[in-house]
């Protein structure tokens, strides 16, 4: 029980901050443990765990995260090309509309000349 607690505690952490907790219970002078963010950001932080286990459960969330962002890298392409495509799919839909009203204007005049020949051909008869 108390391991599952500090399991989803440690989950809940890493989803609330993007980051895992530093395990260390060394206690730190104040302002010794201060890293610039440039250099926070630059190299990851170490991590120091109270067991294999805590060390086993970064390992599967920090994999799990790492999943993660590459699936949402590989959607974001996907919907990139989705878009392209709903794109030319709506350009090729507009063509055919004008195509279509053109050809409606061909067939009202087709109809309206066969209409004046038939008329011309009873007054003839």
């Amino acid at each position: 029980m108390y391991s599952k607690t500090i399991f989803f505690q440690l989950i809940l952490f890493i989803c609330l901050t993007g980051t895992a907790p530093s395990f260390s219970h060394a206690e730190d002078p104040p302002g010794s443990s201060e890293v610039p963010e440039d250099t926070n950001k630059a190299k990851p932080q170490e991590q120091t765990f109270t067991s294999v286990e805590e060390r086993r459960l970064y390992t599967i969330l920090q994999n799990e995260r790492d999943n993660l962002e590459e699936e949402k890298k590989v959607l974001a392409l996907k919907e990139k090309e989705l878009k392209t495509l709903q794109e030319e799919a709506d350009k090729k839909i507009k063509l055919l509309d004008e195509k279509l009203a053109e050809l409606q204007k061909v067939q009202a005049k087709i109809e309206e000349l066969l209409a004046q020949k038939d008329a011309e051909e009873l007054k003839k008869n």
